[in-house]
């Protein structure tokens, strides 16, 4: 008879608790939301940045054009003024195409009035 009671004090009793089991499964769901919600956040930010680089990028080019049309025209500018002679026509070699300019003198267009 001691063996019997031996047996039942060394026994483990397990308690079941319903809101321990629900907030350890719904974890699952809940963690791989927050996984979901962080990725579909890095990937806008991916996004943005790339947006924001090639911005970046087409606006540096668009001044460097700005910067080489600038230098052309004052160029253009610097030796129709060193040429002096407004009549006669200078010609620019670009690597596309050929530019002639000529400058008119001061040209009357109010014939009626005289």
């Amino acid at each position: 008879m001691k063996n019997k009671n031996k047996n039942k004090k060394g026994k483990v009793v397990i308690t079941f608790d319903e809101d321990s089991r629900r907030d350890y499964i719904l974890g699952f769901r809940k963690r791989k939301n927050m996984r979901r919600k962080k990725a579909k956040d890095q990937q806008e930010k991916l996004k943005k940045d790339c947006i924001r680089n090639a911005k970046q990028k087409k606006k540096k080019e668009l001044e460097r054009n700005v910067d080489e049309h600038k230098q052309s025209a004052d160029e253009i500018t610097e030796d129709a003024a060193e040429s002096g002679s407004c009549n006669e026509p200078i010609t620019y070699n670009y690597a596309d195409h050929f530019v002639t300019v000529t400058t008119i003198g001061d040209v009357d267009l109010n014939l009626d009035e005289k």
